[in-house]
């Protein structure tokens, strides 16, 4: 009987060791996000003082606190002193009776600290390391922000490292963007000074449309696409379209304003982003309870859709 030799044994484990070393470095930013993030340039945007944890979980964290808290646009709080900060990004924050809620949040670094009082917090903006050379712009509504769309970005990222994203606002993972929750074309018209120069927009606007006619938002549309235009003609324009609704209103109006979507595109500049049909098939099952939103797989079929269209950009 044959014994395997030590030294055999020894370079089977380096070589092991070589390999699941490689795979992390690989895999790191986007199995561990944080190594995602600029730590050497966080920014204090409002220190809290000493507040006391009252609720403690893998995504919520509430404190007790007697400042005047602002946290829009600002999506991590770090908590304790030194080298022993935890820090924690959420998705939304509630401010009531010296109490703020965080939540749909993440610990960014460790697990979530243990409740106690007296610790020192502050609100910071924790800076993404970006690389990329394709400057790219979303301008949308809860639709890309909320559910299963909040990580649409980051997903986005993880399929293609070439893109760099801009915008006025900041999402969980530290993403800049155009938008909010409840935001429409008119909104986003009046706010287009905020829309900053890329090289692709991704448009996805049909959520709070309803309210008005197909003709106004087709209006506005138009109005947007020749806004972009103007800060790069060269730029190439996704519109995503409505998806299905089980809401028999919501939905009939979502087809008549894809159909009217469809007649400002063309084959460069303004491409339509079938997002209607491209879940119409298993739509029932993806919708969340809202009949509006989606899971999680909806977007991830978007991602890959939209990442197949950014590849065939001349």
């Amino acid at each position: 009987m044959k014994f395997i030799s030590k030294k055999l044994i020894g370079f089977t484990f380096l070589g092991f060791l070589v390999y699941l070393t490689i795979d992390f470095l690989q895999k790191k930013e986007e199995n561990f996000w944080q190594f995602n993030y600029n730590w050497e340039e966080i920014e204090t945007v409002q220190k809290l003082g000493k507040v006391s944890l009252d609720s403690v979980q893998v995504n919520y964290l509430e404190i007790s606190t007697d400042k005047n808290v602002s946290t829009e646009n600002v999506h991590t709080i770090a908590l304790g002193e030194g080298a022993n900060k935890t820090y924690f990004n959420f998705e939304n924050s509630y401010v009531n009776n010296q109490k703020i809620k965080f939540t749909g949040g993440f610990w960014v670094l460790n697990d979530p600290i243990k409740n106690k009082e007296n610790v020192e917090a502050e609100l910071i903006n924790l800076p993404l390391k970006q690389t990329g050379e394709l400057k790219i712009n979303i301008i949308t509504d809860s639709q890309l922000l909320w559910r299963g769309g909040r990580s649409f970005r980051k997903w986005l990222k993880e399929k293609n490292s070439n893109l760099y994203f801009v915008g006025d606002k900041i999402d969980l993972f530290g993403f800049p963007y155009n938008g909010e929750i409840v935001n429409t074309t008119e909104k986003t018209l009046n706010n287009r000074s905020n829309i900053p120069k890329a090289d692709l927009y991704v448009i996805s606007l049909g959520t709070h449309e309803s309210q008005r006619t197909i003709q106004e938002s087709v209006k506005n549309y138009k109005k947007l696409m020749k806004e972009l235009q103007q800060k790069n003609n060269s730029a190439t324009i996704f519109i995503v379209n409505a998806p299905p609704s089980l809401d028999k209103r919501r939905n009939t109006y979502n087809k008549k304003l894809n159909k009217a979507l469809a007649t400002i595109a063309n084959a460069e500049q303004v491409q339509i982003i079938d997002f209607y049909k491209l879940v119409e098939n298993n739509y029932k099952n993806l919708l969340v309870q809202d009949q509006i939103h989606y899971q999680s797989e909806a977007y991830k079929m978007l991602v890959n859709h939209i990442n197949k269209q950014i590849h065939g950009i001349k």
